[in-house]
């Protein structure tokens, strides 16, 4: 990657950071804000959720393990192999 100041093309740089609608932003003011959005709204109910986890399955010998949006894959995985293996979730 080229770096500033060391090349002789002109190099752009664009940040991650993005405002409430979506679109990617550079300035500090909003970028704060997200920043505290994630930090002191979101991470707290997150934590909450994660307190609430639930075990499906008796006495397994295998048990998968999920975070988020792979939750619906390790249900039907559990359902589908549940005949055949002693297998259980536990998602987050």
């Amino acid at each position: 990657m080229a770096v500033p100041g060391d090349s002789r093309h002109v190099v752009v740089t664009d940040s991650d950071e993005h405002d409430e609608d979506g679109h990617l932003i550079e300035d500090a003011e909003t970028r704060v804000k997200m920043i505290d959005k994630r930090l002191f709204r979101k991470i707290p109910l997150i934590k909450r959720k994660l307190r609430r986890r639930f075990f499906m399955g008796c006495r397994p010998e295998i048990v998968l393990v999920g975070w988020g949006s792979t939750y619906g894959v390790i249900k039907e995985a559990v359902g589908e192999l549940s005949g055949e293996e002693k297998i259980a979730m536990l998602p987050f």
